[in-house]
């Protein structure tokens, strides 16, 4: 099982043991009422290969995970999973003081992550059921890049995990009425972003970082102000302000969904509205500081500190989407898939508020409302027991919001087993189109299991390109090489 943050934090080591004892005890007592219990042990250690931290250990992770699933009667079933997640490397980055010596927490950091805490209600009526909590359903026919999985916000931590997403509050209703059609809503009473990247400072906080601007003479004159103040002397400071969607009945999320099988293919339709979940740029506010630098220090002549507060928001959404599923006998019963959404977006505006006595406030558009597509075409073959092949062709990154921003892709990826299965060597690349700028990644990773329920990994994550290209850009983040251990039981 793959792990996303919920966000759950508690103050203190206390908690955690008063929780774990109780989950036990729980497990104990219901041993004998169909309960399946598992979980992980795992640790994973990465050393950056390029960038500013090149040859430095820049990610340890250590978990802890614990899934509990049982069926209490014919109706009623329940699913809580839990991690506890461990900060190897957290009191090692930050300057602390002699107190933190003395404080657990400190020295030794943790959260508590879930993808699961909901109870199922099967059978109200005959082929009606209600599904109650948090929880991760995904939509969408495709591997990893589906345009119609909109319900869970993305989940973009960890670089090495792409295309997972993060479990919210939800109420889900689920009908089926006949045979293979099955009928589907979900209400999502409270928004929740993605959660991004280390790396994704580089993009909305960098001083120097490219807003993504619609219009052309806007992004020169924003270039233009920029460089003169530069020639002045004075230097740049970003932070950043959220402004999420409020909790109300008009920013409530829904979707439907209806999906049903002919002879070998799968096919659905759906419907979301509710909001995109990446953060847009919409204002920018700075505070002109002379003789002062942006690190406090004196200086001499006209120039200072222009210190920005840029404010991000999240766009509305609509998504109408499509998918299909299926198998292509001539072709060895070759599996395909299709999946493709229309997105109509909220249109968002960006006011940068110009210094005065440098001209007049700055205004364009990061979000222009005209509905767009999005789109996954795929391909994948089983040559043999050992040996397995995808191909897909991707319009559109789950990060990439309007017509002018959507991108095309290339993903192939290979997985070649050996010595019956213990050994596994997968090979996972993305091109990108951009004739201007491209780019790339490369995904190799070796899992050996020795023994039962054991898993050793080592592999790397390569990004290639130019400094403005998809990958190479500083957002993308750092390349780095990794080796983990895995527990399951």
């Amino acid at each position: 099982m793959v792990y996303r943050e919920s966000n759950w934090r508690f103050g203190g080591g206390r908690a955690v043991q008063v929780a774990c004892a109780g989950i036990v005890l729980w497990a104990a007592s219901a041993a004998a009422d169909d309960l399946d219990l598992g979980g992980m042990v795992s640790t994973d250690f990465r050393v950056a290969v390029t960038g500013s931290d090149q040859g430095d250990l820049t990610w340890n992770i250590n978990i802890g995970e614990l899934n509990l699933k049982q069926r209490l009667n014919p109706h009623i079933s329940y699913e809580l999973d839990l991690r506890v997640m461990f900060d190897g490397l957290s009191f090692a980055e930050n300057l602390h003081t002699l107190e933190d010596l003395t404080n657990s927490l400190s020295l030794d950091p943790f959260w508590i992550e879930s993808d699961g805490a909901y109870v199922a209600i099967r059978d109200i009526f005959d082929g009606f059921d209600v599904v109650f909590g948090r929880q991760i359903v995904t939509w969408g026919a495709s591997d990893r890049f589906r345009p119609t999985n909109n319900l869970n916000p993305d989940d973009l931590w960890d670089p090495t995990r792409f295309g997972m997403t993060q479990a919210n509050e939800m109420i889900r209703f689920i009908y089926n009425p006949v045979g293979d059609l099955v009928l589907e809503a979900v209400v999502v009473p409270i928004f929740r972003p993605a959660r991004l990247p280390s790396s994704a400072a580089a993009a909305l906080a960098d001083p120097n970082s490219v807003i993504p601007i619609i219009e052309d003479d806007v992004v020169k004159q924003i270039d233009d102000l920029h460089r003169m103040m530069t020639g002045l002397g004075f230097g740049f400071a970003t932070t950043t302000t959220l402004s999420s969607p409020s909790v109300a009945l008009e920013n409530v999320q829904v979707g439907a969904r209806m999906s049903w099988r002919t002879e070998e293919t799968d096919w659905s339709l759906s419907f979301y509205r509710g909001f995109d979940d990446f953060p847009h740029p919409v204002t920018s506010v700075p505070t002109v500081k002379p003789g002062t630098d942006c690190q406090g220090q004196p200086v001499t002549g006209v120039g200072g500190c222009v210190d920005t507060v840029v404010g991000l928001a999240y766009p509305g959404i609509m998504v109408g989407g499509f998918d299909i599923a299926g198998q292509i006998p001539f072709l060895g019963d070759a599996g395909y898939r299709i999946e493709g959404a229309v997105v109509w977006p909220e249109q968002m505006g960006y006011v940068a508020t110009v210094p005065a006595g440098f001209g007049e406030d700055i205004k364009g558009t990061v979000v222009d409302g005209r509905p767009f597509f999005k789109a996954t075409l795929g391909i994948d073959y089983t040559f043999s027991r050992d040996v397995f092949a995808l191909a897909m062709l991707v319009h559109g990154m789950v990060d990439e919001l309007g017509p002018q921003f959507v991108g095309d892709y290339a993903v192939v990826g290979a997985d070649f087993k050996f010595f019956n299965s213990k050994l596994l060597l997968r090979l996972f690349c993305i091109a990108s189109f951009d004739v201007d700028h491209p780019a790339g990644v490369i995904y190799p990773l070796l899992n050996w299991n020795p023994w039962s329920s054991m898993e050793l990994e080592a592999g790397a994550l390569i990004f290639l390109g130019d400094d403005r290209s998809k990958f190479g850009q500083p957002a993308a983040g750092e390349s780095t090489v990794f080796l983990r251990s895995r527990v399951r039981f």
